[in-house]
């Protein structure tokens, strides 16, 4: 007989990685970090187990020397960790410490420069050195420079100490070296053919002084764990090409949930392998129905054991619209093309110009078009305000986004745009929203919930489990509608509040207790079957 789930610690396999193909996160410096949106599906899901009280651990397969500081800014540092690198590099249980880029032996010769941003070393005029800094005042990483090039980046481990180091050769990274807590390399890897060559006198008892590649590595590490460990855990996986086969191949007989999310796996026109071990899954959990749905097409024999189950928890953070004489409405732009965005900005203009007190914010998510920013949507709608003698509608003055704190000159402003990158921007700007509308056809899932959480109605183009029609929401059958499903919300309160209070009462499906109890249901009844 299996092991009855409360039993169980889940273990959770992220893909926390920042480069494309390769096993490395690095991290921003604080003057960046607001540029990418850090939540995933693993993200959310560890902070659900680990609210209701659930034993949660983190097997971490790659390298990510700001781990701890990540895990800080989500409010999941409760979680136990396991990691590959910290194995090999001999850091496991390493205590935290201070790193001072001061420490360092630098040549008594330099001049040294501050700036708001970073430290600047220079040398007989030219650039010697740049160091970098995490928003906690902390060294993240340092470059080396000749000749105004980098010829050498080291990552510093947030415990205060070297993590790795990258080599570089005309502009170009060839080689990374990973170090010990004695500053000993421990394997070299050629960023080139992928190869990895081992020292030697490594700590770590390496099976090979060569590997092809550091995936075999990986698996190599990860094996000798399940060899020893994690025999009575739950396997969380966020779905990856690069770790999906090898956790598949190791497991053995541990519960595995097999994780998509859509910001990661774009599941329409997927190669096959991409979702290879999906068939060994326990549970394959999505975070849309419509991800939910396309799975399942796509994979028969999954039927039953998919289940469409949001990441996000919802929680009772009601805005403040009804309390402002102003009638905001935010318009998410999405992925939508350049015909798309100016049926959707003639449509909001003329609505606005038609009515008093509303103001329009277009707001520039993470799906954006790299060609879509805040000064080219300003562009567009001036050329879209110029033409369609739209007078009354006016963008700010000599910028495109004003912050909520901004007066004077651009207090008669009533079309704004904001970029909604982030959990912070989204949050910061639902707070006096009073009708959230869903530009793109596929809608964007945090919005959603972040949007039931306010209790501010949405209107989108495709049906959702969050938004009922006429309930707390509209859903179009054509564009055409959407003048009339402002309307439907915007005149008078006795819709919006009724939105309101349908929200509430949706926002207790979706809190984090009732999230964990639908995961543990469907695992037990997977441990019925194998009785």
């Amino acid at each position: 007989m299996s092991m009855a789930t409360q039993d169980r610690t889940y273990c959770f396999i992220p893909s926390w990685y920042s480069e494309p193909e390769g096993w490395c996160t690095q991290a921003l410096p604080w003057y960046k970090r607001g540029i990418r949106m850090e939540f995933d599906d693993t993200v959310n899901q560890i902070r659900l187990f680990l609210r209701a009280g659930e034993p949660v651990r983190i097997l971490l397969l790659g390298s990510m020397p700001e781990l701890r500081m990540f895990l800080h800014r989500e409010g999941i540092s409760g979680a136990e960790i396991w990691s590959v690198f910290d194995r090999i590099q001999g850091m496991q249980g390493q205590n935290p410490g201070i790193f001072s880029y001061r420490d360092i032996s630098w040549p008594a010769d330099l001049e040294w420069m501050y700036t708001p941003f970073l430290a600047l070393a220079y040398r007989e005029g030219e650039l010697y050195a740049r160091v970098e800094f995490g928003e906690g005042g902390h060294v993240i990483f340092f470059d080396l420079c000749s000749c105004g090039e980098i010829r050498q980046r080291y990552y510093v481990d947030d415990r205060g100490f070297l993590s790795y180091a990258v080599f570089y050769k005309g502009g170009q990274a060839v080689c990374r070296e990973y170090f010990n807590r004695r500053m000993q390399w421990q394997m070299r890897e050629d960023v080139r053919t992928g190869v990895i060559r081992v020292n030697p006198e490594a700590e770590y008892p390496f099976a090979r002084r060569e590997y092809p590649r550091m995936s075999t590595l990986i698996e190599e590490v990860l094996w000798n764990h399940f060899r020893e460990a994690e025999q009575q855990s739950t396997l969380i996986l966020a779905s990856d090409p690069r770790h999906n086969e090898m956790v598949c191949r190791w497991k053995g007989d541990r519960k595995l949930v097999m994780s998509f999310f859509e910001q990661r796996n774009a599941v329409t026109g997927q190669r096959q392998e991409d979702f290879r071990g999906m068939r060994d899954a326990d549970l394959v959990v999505a975070d849309t129905e419509y991800a939910a749905g396309l799975l399942q097409d796509q994979y028969g024999v999954l039927a039953g054991r998919i289940l469409d189950i949001s990441p996000y928890d919802a929680r009772i953070s009601l805005g403040t619209s009804a309390r402002i004489r102003e009638l905001k409405i935010l318009c998410y732009l999405g992925n939508i093309d350049f015909e798309e965005r100016l049926f959707w900005y003639d449509a909001l203009l003329r609505y606005a110009d038609r009515h008093r007190h509303v103001v329009l914010i277009l707001g520039l998510g993470r799906e954006a078009p790299d060609d879509v920013t805040v000064s080219s949507v300003a562009e567009e709608l001036k050329q879209v305000i110029y033409w369609g003698n739209y007078h009354s509608c006016i963008l700010p003055e000599g910028r495109a986004v004003v912050s909520e704190n901004e007066e004077t000159e651009d207090a008669a402003a009533n079309v704004l745009i904001q970029n909604c990158k982030t959990e912070t921007e989204i949050i910061g700007i639902l707070k006096d929203i009073r009708v959230i509308a869903d530009a793109d056809p596929k809608p964007d899932l945090y919005l959603q919930i972040a949007g039931m959480s306010a209790g501010v109605p949405q209107i989108l183009r495709m049906k959702s489990q969050y938004v009922e029609h006429q309930k707390n929401g509209w859903i179009l059958r054509t564009r055409d509608e959407f003048p009339e499903a402002l309307d439907y919300f915007l005149e008078g309160l006795e819709h919006w509040n009724a939105a309101l209070v349908h929200s509430v009462q949706k926002i207790a499906d979706y809190t984090n207790g009732e999230i964990v109890r639908r995961w543990k249901r469907v695992l037990s009844e997977t441990d019925k079957k194998t009785v």
